[in-house]
């Protein structure tokens, strides 16, 4: 993939890290080789999962891990901060087009300050913040003050998404005109009488909903203003969130019960060489023990915290200068390392999150949502904009429909997916866009389709039980017959439990008349030779040895 030249005031960020800040030539041309896997077998069921894993990224994998090939992560700080601040204009339409019947656009926030409040290392506090949110809050990373700052979009990354609105509104407002050039004029909100024209949703977070609003700013100019970061009442009004248990863009335990086990068992089930690397790295760098889990959100943590002072998209200063300096020694070869290990480990736990359904809840909206504008249907947004994170949708997404099968697999800021819906002679069909350059398509809609379905899919394994637990293993097993199998099973079950019922009954009313037919003949052991049968049934009572005796009413 061609990428575009990293200008020349950010090739060097500073004379620790200028090996992060190299053009992007050839590093930023990877190829993907095979890596091989471990030898030996492996249980079943890891080797589905991994496989699927790897279909799903788009790479083409021997093993049971994904590999960066020859790509060594030199040039990471100006692909992830999103240096150039501009993806470029989008793609010309395809050959054969007639008409855009819908764009479905996903992006993450722009560049923010760093997101997690935990440890980084020693000294981390030293530097200085400033964010956009509603008290213009900056302040010292280790001050009360910074606390309004974590996770908040800064100016750069409201420009970021600003200039990703110019450009949508280039290609689907003025080029193929599915939306008005200004907003309709009349009383009450303008996004109201857009309606339904264009649909905005976010995430339920502060950097989402800012981001959203500045894309809103670069898509129709009149919405901007210079009072960051609420562009205006009507912009803030546009944009849609979910609660938290409702929310399909992030992997969400509660429209998906079994993402919550299946993060552990992922990390367990991790290769022996990706998951000794993430430890090894752990053991050197994290305080205490850790297990491969937690070594992979330390990991995640310290990348955040590492980019959110080397990015010169993100307001801090000074820059690189509170970064330990052995990040950067040996042409920064720590960084890169903890960047490959995180890249790949993350590549594979979203592998395995959508391919156990956590993400099929919003693979079905996107279908539907591209079927109806397929149809021509009344009412169907013809613009909708999806404002996420890099955890969700973005990654997952780009997994699932395999628009990104070399590294860096982790989605830039400002990151921008789009689904385009065409109409041609033929039929509609359908193309895939990432960061300004074609990703996938074009393709017929039916295949599309076909795709989409077989994501959607996935959510058959929402509800399924963890494996590892003891009382699963057998609905497990039954579970994974083919289908019609397990009802013979069931009703020999039913009937086998039955059989032993009537044996047991049966069992019983032998021994009872067995009991019954004793009681009817009493023997009375006297103290001499020999014993006198006697009959008692009946009787009230009877003289032994001069002695009375009341039998008992029971035969």
């Amino acid at each position: 993939r061609r990428s575009s030249p990293v200008p020349p005031a950010v090739r060097c960020l500073s004379a620790q890290s200028c090996a992060l800040g190299m053009p992007a030539t050839a590093a930023m041309r990877p190829s993907l080789r095979r890596s091989g896997g471990r030898s030996g077998k492996r249980r079943c069921a890891r080797l589905v999962a991994w496989a699927t894993t790897a279909r799903l990224a788009g790479t083409s994998v021997a093993g049971s891990s994904l590999s960066s090939g020859s790509y060594d992560y030199h040039g990471i700080v100006p692909h992830y901060c999103h240096v150039s601040m501009d993806w470029g204009p989008l793609p010309e339409p395809p050959d054969g087009a007639m008409e855009l019947l819908q764009a479905q656009v996903f992006f993450r926030h722009g560049a923010r300050v760093q997101a997690g409040h935990g440890r980084c290392w020693e000294g981390d506090d030293d530097g200085q913040w400033s964010c956009v949110n509603p008290s213009g809050a900056h302040g010292s990373a280790g001050d009360e003050s910074s606390e309004e700052c974590y996770g908040q979009l800064v100016s750069s990354g409201y420009e970021q998404e600003r200039r990703n609105g110019e450009r949508l509104r280039e290609a689907y407002v003025k080029r193929a005109g599915i939306l008005p050039e200004r907003l309709p004029d009349g009383d009450g909100s303008a996004w109201k009488r857009l309606s339904p024209e264009v649909m905005v949703r976010s995430t339920a977070s502060a950097r989402t909903v800012q981001s959203a609003m500045a894309l809103l700013a670069g898509l129709y100019p009149e919405l901007d203003s210079q009072a960051l970061p609420f562009a205006q009442e009507d912009a803030v009004q546009a944009v849609s969130t979910r609660s938290p248990d409702k929310e399909t863009m992030a992997i969400n335990p509660s429209m998906c019960p079994s993402a919550a086990w299946r993060v552990q068992a992922h990390f367990q089930d991790l290769p022996e060489a990706a998951a000794e690397e993430m430890l090894s790295l752990c053991r050197q760098l994290a305080p205490g023990r850790m297990n491969t889990q937690e070594c992979a959100w330390w990991l995640t943590h310290l990348v955040d915290c590492l980019m959110s002072r080397i990015c010169p998209t993100v307001s801090f200063t000074p820059r690189n200068l509170t970064v330990p300096a052995h990040f950067f020694s040996d042409d920064s070869a720590l960084l890169r390392r903890v960047w490959k290990a995180l890249d790949e480990a993350s590549t594979g736990y979203f592998g395995t999150m959508v391919s156990g359904g956590a993400f099929s809840a919003l693979a079905s909206e996107i279908l539907h949502s591209a079927e109806a504008a397929a149809r021509k249907k009344s009412k169907v947004p013809r613009l909708m904009l999806f404002s996420g994170h890099d955890t969700g949708p973005m990654e997952p997404l780009s997994l699932a429909f395999g628009l990104r099968g070399e590294p860096p697999y982790w989605p830039a800021f400002a990151s921008m997916i789009i689904l385009e819906v065409w109409d041609s002679p033929s039929g509609p069909f359908t193309r895939w866009i990432y960061d300004g350059k074609v990703a996938s398509g074009p393709q017929a809609f039916e295949e599309f389709r076909k795709t989409a379905s077989g994501i959607a899919g996935f959510s058959r394994h929402c509800n399924d039980p963890d494996p590892r637990a003891p009382s699963a293993s057998l609905l497990g097993a039954v579970r994974a017959l083919p289908r019609g199998t397990a009802f013979y099973i069931a009703a020999a079950a039913v009937a086998a439990v039955a059989a032993l019922i009537v044996g047991l009954v049966g069992a019983v009313r032998y021994a009872n008349s067995r009991r019954r037919r004793r009681g009817k003949e009493l023997t009375l052991q006297l103290p001499f030779r020999g014993a006198l049968p006697l009959d008692v049934q009946g009787a009230r009572e009877i003289e032994i040895c001069g002695h009375g005796s009341q039998p008992s009413p029971d035969p």
